[in-house]
């Protein structure tokens, strides 16, 4: 009866020690479960802002592409005018050298006449040419 006594009590103070332990370990799991949560819970968070950030650069890469485009389009623009410019210069300076050479053409028969009135000489005039200062025409035959 006595051993009886003495294995109960060893069996009480085990089983205290075990419920100490076992409240330990629970104690122990609910930190850890706290910790698993607030990791959850930042992990959410990382991954709200990865999506975020992903939206961002499809949005950026969306806008890149549409600059990129418009930025060709206005270059394709630019060289159209450029080549449309350039025409219209040698164009114009074309016609300013036609220009000239009628001014020189004009400058010269001026002076050519001026050169005969101050001689006292009238111009000749062409077969057929219209004369004011006579009948209307110049027949010369």
């Amino acid at each position: 009866l006595f051993q009886l006594e003495q294995d109960y009590l060893n069996l009480s103070e085990v089983l205290v020690a075990c419920q100490h332990r076992v409240t330990k370990i629970e104690n122990e799991l609910d930190e850890k479960q706290h910790e698993l949560e607030d990791a959850n819970r930042l992990i959410e968070e990382q991954n709200k802002t990865m999506e975020e950030y992903k939206k961002s650069v499809q949005l950026l890469q969306a806008n890149l592409a549409e600059s990129k485009s418009d930025q060709s389009d206005l270059i394709n623009a630019l060289q159209q005018q450029w080549e449309q410019c350039k025409d219209e210069v040698l164009t114009l300076k074309q016609k300013v050298r036609q220009l000239q050479q009628e001014k020189e053409e004009l400058v010269a028969k001026d002076l050519a006449r001026n050169g005969l009135q101050s001689m006292g000489l009238q111009q000749a005039q062409p077969m057929g040419a219209y004369n004011p200062n006579g009948n209307g025409y110049n027949n010369n035959n």
